[in-house]
């Protein structure tokens, strides 16, 4: 079980690492309207 545990901390960890660099990015919510299937 205490191997599962440091798994489970190891990715909590890279995913607060991923919102620290978009928040970087866009530090402001965006919302796109009427858009359809244009990407962005």
């Amino acid at each position: 079980m205490a191997d599962f545990d440091e798994i489970y901390e190891e990715e909590e960890d890279e995913e607060r690492a991923l919102e620290e660099q978009l928040l970087k990015y866009s530090p402001d919510p965006v919302v796109v309207r009427g858009s359809g299937h244009v990407t962005v």
